[in-house]
């Protein structure tokens, strides 16, 4: 009898061998953090002491540098109309209990690795644009931001700590950031837009709530661009990851852990990911009622990915636009009020006729309600619309969204993990098991969605 392995065996071994060291700088990447920190408690909002106090009116062109920070606020802090602030990258801002009113230009542009803080200790009460709660508000008179110029107010590559941002009337671009809200009050959302086309775009926004309500970004007014952001709701008990009763253009983002994913009017919804949108009432010990995407107006629902939650898609207007997307896996993929709505070429989960129309509650269910018109439908998921959840080990560790782990994902996490044990600071999307801390726990998850990449890719390989 032959010694020699067979083919297969000896593809697998290969294969194996590939993940060995594909795994290999990971894990002493690790071992070698691990045994180089000393882990200790730090708070959901952290503030540093000394550095420089400011209070007041900023009256000409003013450079906040990092080896003057930390900036502590000592009372509420203005930009007067025509006068620019520049924070310079790594450095810290702590806005205590007060708030950053902008009546001219801020320019806050760290870097991925070498972000600007700003952290908040106030209150969150209801974030409107008239109360003087601790906010970064952006006035009428703010300069908008310029695409084309690349001049006039940016938050980009900062860490806001407890501080939410308002726009009244603005145009800013609030790009890159790490927005973290605790949520103790009744009602507070971390980006607040009434009036004006401000553009919020790649952030990672985060609200551990114990309060009633909070929402990852609310729009009262305006036509904002909300587009590739990842929001995550850790509690919330009453809310929704984008709440929107203007025209915002909500694009690309990534939304779970609310009442309700995304709830809208007349907004233009294309190509989120929506899912596990179900929170516990930790009070009941039972689920919330909640809504992937509800659709209250005359709105356009195209090229979404909607899983895993109570109800997949809410829609109450007969002229809603809902096409091409893939509802499938909630306990209701779709619910509608007493208009008929027309839902077709969208995909269900399934070919099967009869096993999509039990998953709509429409007229059959109750006479109060409309019909859905479902047929013709699609007939394999939409390759356009969103990867769906079931992949979401695999790209929840790609942090900078080159389709890949690899290397820069691996630094990515490390220092993520040096930033907080060392300095309090949260990246909430390392935070992968969404319990407020990185942690040795957010370690192996970490390690165990790696090895399952490297392993696809031996199993993948030729």
């Amino acid at each position: 009898m032959s010694n020699t392995s067979s083919p297969s065996f000896v593809l697998f071994d290969w294969r194996m061998e590939r993940v060995k060291k594909a795994t290999t700088s990971l894990f002493l990447i690790i071992i070698v953090l691990s045994s180089s920190i000393v882990i200790r408690a730090t708070s959901f909002c952290f503030a540093q002491t000394q550095g420089t106090s400011v209070i007041g009116i900023i009256n000409s062109n003013t450079i906040w540098s990092t080896s003057n920070s930390p900036y502590n606020f000592t009372g509420p802090v203005a930009i007067n109309s025509g006068v620019t602030l520049t924070i310079e990258q790594g450095a810290t801002v702590n806005i205590g209990a007060w708030y950053l009113q902008v009546n001219g230009t801020l320019t806050a542009k760290g870097t991925s690795n070498n972000p600007i803080t700003i952290t908040a200790t106030g209150s969150l009460a209801w974030a409107d644009d008239e109360t003087p709660f601790t906010k970064i508000l952006f006035n009428p008179s703010s300069s908008s931001w310029n695409q084309q110029t690349e001049t006039g107010s940016i938050i980009q590559n900062a860490v806001l700590n407890c501080i939410p941002v308002v726009t009244k009337n603005a145009s800013p671009k609030i790009d890159g950031n790490t927005i973290l809200l605790n949520n103790s009050n009744i009602f507070s959302a971390a980006v607040l837009v009434d009036g004006g086309s401000p553009l919020i775009l790649n952030n990672s926004i985060s609200m551990k709530g114990n309060g009633f309500q909070g929402t990852g970004v609310f729009v009262w007014s305006g036509s904002p661009n909300i587009s590739n952001n990842t929001i995550t709701g850790l509690g919330c008990m009453i809310g929704s990851g984008i709440g929107s009763i203007g025209n915002a253009y909500i694009y690309g983002n990534s939304i779970s852990g609310w009442q309700n994913g995304i709830y809208a009017y007349n907004d233009t919804i294309i190509s989120n990911l929506v899912y596990l949108n179900n929170p516990m009432d930790s009070n009941l010990g039972q689920t919330l009622g909640s809504i992937g995407l509800a659709l209250g107006g005359n709105g356009s629902v195209l090229n979404n990915t909607i899983i895993n939650n109570q109800i997949g898609l809410y829609v109450s207007q007969p002229t809603a636009t809902i096409l091409n997307n893939n509802i499938y896996g909630n306990q209701e993929n779709m619910a509608i009020s007493t208009a008929n709505i027309n839902a077709t070429n969208n995909w269900w989960g399934t070919t099967d006729i009869p096993g999509i129309n039990q998953t709509i509650l429409d007229f059959k269910n109750d006479f109060n309600r409309g019909n859905v018109t479902f047929i013709p439908f699609l007939e394999k998921p939409n390759p356009s619309a969103p990867i769906d959840a079931s992949s979401r080990d695999f790209i929840q560790i790609d942090f900078n969204h080159d389709g890949k782990v690899d290397f820069a994902d691996i630094v990515y996490f490390v220092d993520a993990y040096i930033n907080f044990n060392q300095h309090g600071v949260l990246n909430p999307a390392c935070d992968l098991n969404q319990d407020g801390k990185l942690d040795f726990s957010d370690i192996t998850l970490f390690v165990n969605a790696y090895i399952a990449y490297a392993k696809s890719l031996a199993t993948n390989s030729g």
